[in-house]
């Protein structure tokens, strides 16, 4: 049963078998199989395993009922378990950024913050197939380009680490299977049967509609996924190619405008990504309204983008400065 659900973390790494580890654990069904899962797995392998849990003072006493299960799971089973308390919606108001992105912000600044501090190399979060799915409809619905298609990676660097998805080729359902059949006790987000959160809307409606249309639709995704990865990692190197070769020259229009649209998107994302300090990704819309600024080429004319950065057209250039706006609009 490991072997059918769990993709070995070493596999996923490239590290040793013995390389700690830190689960993101929220209490629901799938970090629940997924604590159980590398439970045995660390104690074949001898790696450390710790969990980090993450109450964001938004739903209660629900909160605060899934942050004690949590702490009392993790101590039948020997682990260590990091708690952090955190008024999300307070700090969505300060920042103004949506709950959802501020609460997606506050637990990978945490995990970041422990896998530093005790030299955990390895993050495992228990994303699944069925929220790769998800991730993949959300993205076409917001009209995504090549990366939004390539969904959720099974790895991505973390932390001068690496975070890992050991359970994102399984299904929810072989996951719910394997608690109840294991009689693994988790607990349940009342939120998630609130349909008027979009990615509620789409796990709860639109999936089960393809699936019904198409059993074995995981499986034919995860073959999109994996070709448009490989195309994606094409176009990557060649940008590398490009940056290397064009040095301080790498933004002028000249040189752009050289490039085959493809390249000429993955480009200006990553000018954006290096001026608002890395690790940023432009969504589509911003690409697009680069694209424009650069096909035009009109010298002082600007696009306003996140993170408080203005992209602007100067000695023939497309630079990057500070944004005078105290709030950014999506465009």
């Amino acid at each position: 049963m490991i072997n059918k659900l769990l993709t070995p973390p070493h596999e996923l790494s490239r590290m040793a078998k013995h390389t700690p580890i830190l689960l993101a654990l929220s209490g629901g069904a799938d970090s629940r199989a997924l604590l159980h899962l590398l439970s045995l797995y660390c104690r074949e392998s001898g790696a450390p395993l710790y969990a980090a849990h993450v109450d964001h003072m938004i739903r209660g006493d629900d909160a605060a009922r899934d942050r004690e299960f949590c702490q009392e799971l993790c101590k039948s089973y020997g682990v260590e378990c990091f708690v952090l308390q955190c008024d999300v919606p307070a700090r969505a108001r300060e920042t103004g950024l949506g709950l959802e992105e501020t609460a997606r912000q506050v637990r990978y600044e945490f995990f970041e913050s422990l896998m530093r501090e005790k030299n955990i190399p390895i993050l495992a979060t228990a994303h699944n197939a069925d929220d790769a799915l998800e991730t993949l409809i959300f993205n076409i619905s917001r009209g995504c380009g090549l990366r939004g298609i390539c969904s959720i990676p099974e790895t991505r660097p973390f932390a001068e680490g690496i975070l890992i998805r050991p359970l994102l080729r399984t299904s929810k359902a072989d996951i719910v299977s394997f608690c109840e059949q294991n009689k693994l006790i988790f607990v349940t987000d009342g939120t998630n049967a609130d349909d008027t959160y979009s990615r509620n809307y789409i796990r709860l409606h639109i999936i089960p509609e393809l699936k019904q249309l198409n059993a074995g639709v995981l499986k034919n995704v995860a073959r999109l996924y994996g070709a448009a990865r490989q195309d994606l990692d094409y176009i990557e190197s060649e940008v590398e190619k490009y940056f290397s070769r064009e040095g301080e020259n790498a933004n002028s229009l000249a040189s752009l405008r050289t490039l085959h649209p493809a390249l000429l998107c993955r480009v200006l994302g990553e000018l954006y990504s290096r001026a608002s300090g890395g690790g940023k990704v432009a969504e589509q819309v911003h690409i697009n309204a680069l694209l424009e600024l650069v096909e035009r080429g009109v010298g002082n004319s600007s696009v306003s983008l996140p993170c408080l950065i203005r992209a602007q057209i100067k000695n023939k250039r497309l630079i990057f400065v500070p944004d005078p706006r105290k709030n950014f609009r999506h465009l």
